[in-house]
């Protein structure tokens, strides 16, 4: 099964696979790609741990063969450049450190010549001060909002996992104001956003230049997936 928490990850992958003839059967969120015996189950959860916890609860009595999860991450590490592809090689938490049992799409990502990383989950989005901090105190090069949720579920389970991450802001990039602030625990509120760009007409171009941005970010990272010999799921 893999996994992304949000539909701007995802949307390359979906298009990508349809090109390469996969027939498509459900929702942009929530759908099986088959192209002969290759079958693919590809599911977009939202973004953070609650959205995470909430659908992993629904796995319990069929956990999938295995877990590969894909999407942006921050980087904390200063030389980590924007757009690097990266598997998770370890996680890092306040009191501990995880590594990952290696996987057959590890070792391929290893041979590709992606960059093992560590990485840390935190609960919100992480801007250039933040960053800033957990790079001070952490041993991670990466941070997001959903791995150590969904690896911790994984090794519970004895689901093999793995993590595909792509560099999307390095270490001194700031998100967009209106766009960290409209992360609620469990979506980024269009609303929100439509909002200040409403009442500061300035936000428009970075606004427009992260959209651009992540687009070419997301296709990179399909294109990175459908790199692999990926076995059915």
């Amino acid at each position: 099964m893999i996994l992304f928490a949000l539909i701007e990850e995802a949307a390359p992958f979906r298009k990508l696979l349809a090109s390469r003839g996969y027939e498509l059967k459900g929702s942009a969120s929530s759908y099986r790609a088959q192209k002969g015996d290759a079958v693919h189950d590809v599911r977009v959860i939202g973004p953070g741990a609650a959205n995470m916890n909430e659908w992993l609860a629904t796995l319990e009595e069929s956990p999938p063969a295995r877990l590969i999860h894909a999407g942006f991450a921050g980087a904390l590490h200063p030389e980590l450049p924007r757009s690097q592809l990266c598997f998770i090689e370890a996680i890092a938490d306040e009191d501990a450190f995880h590594e990952l049992p290696p996987t057959p799409e590890q070792a391929s990502f290893r041979r590709l010549g992606y960059q093992p990383t560590v990485l840390r989950s935190v609960a919100a989005p992480a801007d250039a001060a933040a960053k800033a901090k957990l790079a001070l105190r952490t041993s991670a090069d990466l941070v997001d909002m959903e791995s150590a949720t969904a690896f911790a579920w994984a090794r519970q389970h004895d689901v093999p996992y793995t993590g595909l991450r792509i560099v999307s802001d390095i270490i001194s990039d700031d998100l967009p104001n209106a766009v960290v602030m409209s992360y609620d625990g469990r979506q980024f509120r269009r609303s929100y956003i439509f909002g200040q760009v409403l009442r500061h007409p300035s936000l428009v171009p970075e606004l427009l230049e992260l959209r651009d941005r992540s687009q070419v970010l997301a296709l990179k990272l399909a294109e990175a997936l459908l790199a692999l010999d990926l076995p059915p799921a």
